[in-house]
């Protein structure tokens, strides 16, 4: 039996190029996609999803615009609360994020 994904959004205001945000909830599920969606295409920034451990369970670097990563294997697995860090962004403005997760 398959479960339906779940979803969590989050739009964080860049200032001065970063921005975070910590989950309200916490996890214990496996990431299955990560979408990221600056306001404007030409923002490249770096984006890292870290447990509250201070372990870092994604990162990218020097992302231009849109962002949709699909991990492979089972996903990536999600325990506790998550933060979500936007750094070194060229533009301050709002980026979406959803996290879709099972």
């Amino acid at each position: 039996m398959t479960r339906a994904p779940f979803e969590y959004t989050k739009t964080l205001t860049i200032s001065s190029g970063s921005a975070s945000h910590t989950t309200s909830v916490p996890f214990s599920n496996y990431l299955k996609h990560i979408i990221v969606v600056p306001t404007t295409s030409t923002n490249t920034y770096n984006i890292s999803l870290s447990t509250s451990d201070g372990i870092t369970i994604y990162s990218r670097s020097s992302q231009v615009g849109n962002l949709g990563i699909i991990p492979t294997g089972s996903g990536i697995p999600l325990i506790g609360f998550i933060t979500i860090t936007i750094a070194s962004a060229t533009i301050d403005e709002n980026i979406n994020i959803k996290l879709v997760y099972e």
